[in-house]
């Protein structure tokens, strides 16, 4: 794929190139929320005590809910919405969010679910009948696939 320099494109290209962005930066939470939400899931089949059912539901709801904030969020981050695109021409009226802040808060409660979903299969490995062999491969196939 050439490179292209951001000033050789012509205002439709950038005004497409925007609205692309924004596309895909919605998708890519959506995706990310469907991916913590398949590992919840899978989990739920393994570990069928009940206390671990209802931790990985409370999860469920909780990966759910702050999905559909930072998702709504980023769609509705200026006003109005098609203003993110086209406010590089400086013709266009609108506000939009400081999205740094939103930005840091996801960073934060994406590494903190992340750490919590490595918890919980990790505090199972006990209750796996299995000998400690295979339960020290399981936990190092649940600490390398949390990378």
């Amino acid at each position: 794929m050439p490179r292209t320099d951001a000033w050789t494109l012509t205002p439709d290209q950038l005004t497409s190139f925007g609205l692309w962005l924004y596309i895909a930066e919605a998708e890519y939470l959506v995706e990310a929320i469907i991916v913590k939400l398949v590992f919840i899931f899978f989990y739920m089949r393994i570990f069928r005590a009940p206390g671990v059912q209802r931790l990985l539901w409370g999860t469920v709801v909780l990966v759910s809910v702050a999905g559909v904030v930072f998702v709504s969020v980023v769609i509705f981050q200026c006003t109005p919405i098609q203003y993110l695109w086209v406010r590089w021409d400086g013709l266009h009226q609108g506000r939009c969010l400081d999205m740094s802040m939103v930005a840091w808060t996801s960073a934060g409660l994406n590494i903190v679910l992340d750490g919590w979903m490595l918890a919980i299969p990790m505090s199972q490995l006990r209750t796996l009948n299995l000998d400690w062999r295979r339960k020290l491969g399981v936990g190092l196939m649940f600490g390398i696939g949390a990378m």
